[in-house]
């Protein structure tokens, strides 16, 4: 499937800002905290599971949030030079 390179900033944003985008984000990272918080002492195995999908739900957002960046980060760079 090819994507258009050249507006993957704004596609970005758009996710980022798109209501049940960010509700189902929301709910997945909530999703792994509740099964860390209402675990049992000796389900250290599935917090720790639950603990690394939380990061990976972090990194995700953390990608788009800097493709929707890069433009303005570009605009900006050329403004120093």
């Amino acid at each position: 499937m090819a994507v258009n390179l050249a507006n993957k900033d704004q596609r970005a944003r758009g996710l980022l800002n798109d209501d049940f985008f960010k509700s189902e984000m929301d709910f997945l990272e909530q999703s792994q905290i509740d099964i860390i918080v209402n675990s049992a002492p000796h389900e250290s195995e599935e917090r720790e599971e639950a603990y690394r999908m939380q990061l990976a739900i972090k990194k995700i957002r953390a990608h788009f949030q800097s493709l929707a960046a890069d433009s303005e980060i570009e605009k900006k760079r050329w403004k120093i030079l």
